[in-house]
């Protein structure tokens, strides 16, 4: 028998269940139970603290992603989300990546976009602070700083340190595209900071942990809308990763 053969006979098997009533109670209680335990993680009486607070989280940003979102274009990769990023910010500008790690994406987006330079910023000592649960200090260490195209420059150190002097070079210079995968808030603001003047009109900001996660409003989504409040900036959102954390907005003023 074929799976879709199989397939097909178990949905017809389940559709003549569900249409008796003592057999949905049943089937009910049972996916309940599975809820509860698989799910919410139930322990007698308990359920897992860290499961719910992930699920709790998922339903406020399911929220605010219908109240935000909803004619936004929406992709399944955040590589997908920085190909289109990249394409819709400015040709002549900074292309610049706060939390480069392994130097997965800033590779994606060097060898996709092998015209323009690309700069990242990193300790590579990890979290220079707990996160959140589960990443705590030192986190996202590295021995060696990663392997990366031509047309990326790595610049190791803390970014209060190396952010300044590395502007200082280009005086100029506006950001045209900036991936902030900074995870904490304290990180994002440092760089939102120092970049206040460079990030102009048309400027693309692709925010890696903006939501979904537990404890979402405390880091890169409020040091992001503090920086909006504080220097009377807006934007509009251009897309983000239903299934994720990754949002890309474009700077209007």
């Amino acid at each position: 028998m074929s799976h879709e053969v199989e397939n097909k006979s178990c949905a017809i098997k389940l559709s003549d269940m569900l249409a008796d009533s003592n057999s949905k109670v049943i089937f009910d209680e049972a996916v309940k139970e599975v809820v509860l335990d698989q799910i919410f993680g139930r322990n007698l009486d308990s359920f897992n603290l860290d499961l719910l607070a992930t699920f709790a989280a998922s339903i406020d940003s399911a929220q605010y992603a219908s109240k935000n979102f909803l004619e936004v274009p929406r992709f399944n990769h955040a590589l997908d989300l920085i190909t289109y990023a990249i394409q819709h910010s400015p040709s002549d500008g900074l292309n610049l990546e706060f939390g480069v790690f392994s130097g997965r994406s800033i590779t994606h987006a060097a060898n996709t976009f092998s015209q323009r330079q690309f700069h990242g910023f990193d300790s590579f000592e990890g979290l220079p602070e707990s996160w959140r649960f589960g990443y705590g200090k030192g986190d996202f260490a590295v021995q060696e700083l990663p392997q990366v195209p031509h047309n990326v420059e790595l610049i190791k150190g803390w970014f209060d340190r190396t952010l300044p002097s590395f502007l200082d070079l280009y005086p100029t210079y506006k950001v045209s595209f900036l991936h902030v995968d900074c995870d904490l808030y304290s990180s994002t603001q440092t760089v939102l900071h120092h970049l206040r003047d460079r990030i102009v009109a048309g400027t693309i900001i692709l925010f890696d942990e903006y939501f979904n996660y537990s404890g979402w409003r405390e880091h890169e989504w409020l040091a992001f809308h503090e920086f909006v409040n504080r220097y009377g900036r807006s934007y509009e959102y251009i897309g983000f990763v239903a299934n994720h954390q990754q949002v890309a907005v474009r700077i209007l003023k």
